[in-house]
């Protein structure tokens, strides 16, 4: 009787532990707050770049708090660790997105990116290779979505294999793509060494904007 008892109360308080992760979760107000962060980070440049940056990133993690599932934020929120060169929670932000969409493989090469600076070499290499396979498994030779093909681009670079990058990147010149798209394509560049530059990267004083020099 004594067991049953005991038994009896475990239940409830698990319900209860259930029923309060719910009741936290408020997706609507988790994408206000994803907002309110990327404006803050975008356009607030008036402030001292140390509070734009930390006040980003605490409304980042309250809408994810809010909304486990918020893709959204973890990728603004990478962005924002990115310029911080903040390598264990780049790894963590890009791990929870891979959980949260496992067939988008853009966030495996993000994983495996910043594991290679991290010299975690042997799983980056692993998750690269995922990655392109994924890439090649869902294009199925379909050029129509620019967006997707153009990481399929950086995935093939990124696996040093740059003839074939410079081949699809031909096909998709071929295609009849947005005007905008068109004028990227005519001055996008195949990136050799985009492994050494992501490690000279978190291992230099460089900016971000010193990359794309």
């Amino acid at each position: 009787m004594k067991l049953i008892r005991i038994f009896t109360v475990l239940l409830f308080l698990v319900l209860l532990s259930c029923n309060s992760l719910k009741r936290n979760q408020d997706p609507i107000e988790s994408k206000r707050l994803t907002q309110q962060a990327f404006d803050l980070y975008i356009f607030e440049v008036e402030l001292e770049a140390t509070t734009r940056i930390d006040s980003a990133l605490l409304l980042f993690d309250k809408a994810i708090k809010l909304d486990n599932k918020n893709a959204t934020a973890l990728e603004h929120k990478i962005t924002v660790l990115f310029e911080q060169k903040r390598i264990g929670e780049l790894i963590s932000a890009s791990k929870s997105l891979i959980k949260i969409k496992p067939n988008k493989p853009l966030y495996k090469l993000q994983k495996g990116m910043f594991l290679l600076a991290k010299g975690e070499t042997s799983e980056s290499t692993e998750l690269f290779k995922k990655a392109l396979i994924e890439y090649e498994d869902q294009l199925d030779g379909d050029l129509s979505d620019f967006d997707f093909n153009m990481e399929y681009i950086n995935a093939l670079t990124i696996n040093n294999k740059f003839d074939k990058a410079q081949t699809h990147l031909n096909l998709m010149k071929e295609e009849n793509y947005l005007e905008f798209q068109n004028q990227i394509l005519k001055s996008y560049v195949i990136q050799v060494g985009a492994r050494a530059k992501m490690i000279e990267y978190f291992n230099s004083d460089k900016t971000v904007d010193d990359m794309f020099q």
